[in-house]
C-alpha cells in the first residue's frame, strides 16, 4: 500500500468512521486552552459584549465556536443576554456541523490545528501508509508549491497551509456582520 498524502490521513485518523474525535472527547485525553483555564472563555465573553454594543443589540446576536468539541468554551461563557444565540461548530458530531450565518462573534480557538495539511519535503508530497510509514509520492501542486515557498522559505520540510487559510476564510465569509 502506497499511503495517502498526510492531509487526507490525518483527516481519516480524526474524523472517519471509528476516528479519535468521533470516539474520543478530547478533554479526556488532553488539555486545551479552554479546559486548561475560564481565562479563554472571559476573554471570549468581553469580546462577545463589546462586538454586541458596536453592532447595536442585534436580535439575534451570534456567538459561533468553530472547533467547539462537546462546547466548553460557549458554556464557560456562563449566563448570557437572551438575544445572544450560542452555536458551536465541529466535525465530531456532538454539536453542529455546519457554520451558519452569521450576526456577531466568529470564535475558532481549537479549530485551527484541527484542518488538515499535507507535508513536502523538497517539493514533494509526502504519502503515510496506515503504519505510521512514510514515502515521498507525486510532485505538489503549485498553489501548494507556492504556499510552502511563502510559509517556509528555504525549508526542506514543511507543512501546507494553503486548507486552513482557505478554511478560515470560507468560515469569515459566513459573517454577515460583526467580527471573526
Amino acid at each position: 500500500m502506497h499511503g495517502a498524502p498526510w492531509g487526507v490521513a490525518v483527516q481519516a485518523a480524526r474524523y472517519g468512521p471509528d476516528g479519535f474525535h468521533r470516539r474520543e472527547l478530547p478533554g479526556d485525553q488532553f488539555r486545551t486552552t479552554v479546559t486548561a483555564s475560564p481565562v479563554v472563555a472571559s476573554a471570549v465573553r468581553v469580546l462577545a459584549e463589546r462586538v454586541d454594543a458596536a453592532l447595536g443589540f442585534p436580535n439575534p446576536f451570534d456567538v459561533v465556536d468553530v472547533g467547539a468539541g462537546d462546547g466548553q468554551l460557549l458554556q464557560g461563557l456562563g449566563s448570557v443576554p437572551s438575544h445572544w444565540r450560542l452555536t458551536g461548530v465541529d466535525l465530531s458530531g456532538r454539536v453542529g456541523i455546519e457554520i451558519p450565518v452569521i450576526q456577531g462573534l466568529l470564535v475558532a480557538n481549537e479549530w485551527p490545528d484541527n484542518v488538515p495539511f499535507d507535508v513536502l519535503v523538497d517539493g514533494q508530497v509526502v504519502e503515510v501508509d496506515a503504519a505510521g510509514t512514510e514515502r515521498l509520492g507525486a510532485a505538489a501542486d503549485p498553489p501548494d508549491l507556492a504556499w510552502a515557498a511563502r510559509g517556509w522559505p528555504g525549508a526542506g520540510r514543511g507543512g501546507v497551509g494553503r486548507d486552513r487559510d482557505e478554511a478560515w476564510s470560507q468560515a469569515v465569509a459566513r459573517g454577515a456582520r460583526g467580527e471573526a
